[in-house]
Order: C-alpha cells, then structure tokens, then sequence
C-alpha cells in the first residue's frame, strides 16, 4: 500500500477518501473526491473536481503488514465527472 497510496494522491489535491456507514461487519467502502491535479489515465490535469466516487479496497494481510492490495474504484464516474468521456 506504501507505494500506491502516493500515487493515487499525487493525481488529486483538497479531497480525501471518507468511510461510508453500513455495509458487513468489518468491511468498508469509501468515497474520493478531490481535484484532478496530475496526468491520469493519459490525460492531462484539468482542474475539475470530483466528488463521491465510490471505492471498495481489499488488503492481504500476512505477519502484520499488508501483503496485496486489490482495489475497485468508480473510473467510469470518476471520467464523466472531470469531462474526460
């Protein structure tokens, strides 16, 4: 997780990621939002912001640390919302 979390924030400034209530016990999803500051997905910055986009992370934990991490995020959202589709 050490080296994808730097690269997610990179690409986004003033937002963050907020858990969502309910859900099984012991899991999460959370939002994003932010403004599209750096290259993404071959585009270049555009200043929009986004907001709410839906994300779902799994983390393999072995010894104490996380081992993998898998992610889900709502690109197709994500893409409409800073005018990219």
């Amino acid at each position: 997780m050490g080296r994808a979390v730097p690269r997610l924030v990179s690409r986004r400034t003033d937002g963050g990621v907020h858990p969502r209530r309910g859900g099984p016990p012991g899991r999460r999803t959370v939002r994003c939002s932010g403004t599209h500051t750096g290259a993404w997905l071959g585009h270049p910055p555009t200043g929009r912001r986004f907001d709410a986009i839906d994300e779902v992370y799994l983390f393999h934990l072995h010894g104490g640390r996380i081992v993998e991490m898998w992610g889900l995020e709502g690109t197709t959202e994500r893409l409409r919302q800073l005018g990219l589709t």
